[in-house]
C-alpha cells in the first residue's frame, strides 16, 4: 500500500532481457471482500483436483446432493467441510433442539439458536441450514 494505492510487484524480463521488478495498481480492479471469496474457494477445489484428485469431476461434484443423518458436532463439522468443497445440496435429519451446551462444540450454532419462542432452543437441522445458508451467502 503506498500513496493510498495497492500495489504489486512481480518479476518479469526488462529491456536488457534481465529479470526486474515490475509494479501493478491493483485499485481500479475494486476487489471486493465477496468476489475474493468466490475466487478462493475457486482456486481450492482447483487445486485439490490438480493436486490430489485429477480425475474429479468438479461440476458433478458441486451438484452431489447430500443426506446427513444428524445434526451435531460430526454433524456440523462435515457439513462446514463439504460447503468449503462447494457443495450446497444438503438435507438434515435431526429433531432434537439446540441447547445451551451445543454452541461450545458444534461450530454452526449461536447462543440465538438456544431460545426459541416456545422455551426451546430452534430445531438443530434448521439452525444448521440456516447457519451454512448465511456462509454460502457470503461466499
Amino acid at each position: 500500500f503506498e500513496n493510498g494505492q495497492y500495489k504489486v510487484v512481480g518479476w518479469e524480463l526488462n529491456a536488457r532481457n534481465k529479470a526486474g521488478p515490475r509494479w501493478v495498481n491493483l485499485r481500479p480492479l475494486l476487489l471486493d471482500s465477496q468476489h475474493l471469496a468466490i475466487q478462493a474457494a475457486d482456486l481450492s477445489l482447483k487445486l485439490m483436483k490438480w493436486r490430489m484428485i485429477p480425475d474429479l469431476n468438479i461440476d458433478r461434484w458441486q451438484s452431489t446432493k447430500v443426506l446427513m443423518i444428524g445434526a451435531g458436532t460430526l454433524g456440523c463439522s462435515v457439513a462446514r467441510t463439504l460447503l468449503g468443497w462447494d457443495i450446497h445440496h444438503f438435507t438434515f435429519v435431526d429433531y432434537g433442539n439446540v441447547s445451551h451446551s451445543n454452541p461450545v462444540r458444534q461450530h454452526l450454532f449461536t447462543l440465538e439458536d438456544c431460545h426459541d419462542n416456545n422455551g426451546y432452543g430452534k430445531l438443530k437441522a434448521q439452525a444448521v441450514a440456516e447457519s451454512l445458508r448465511a456462509i454460502a451467502a457470503d461466499v
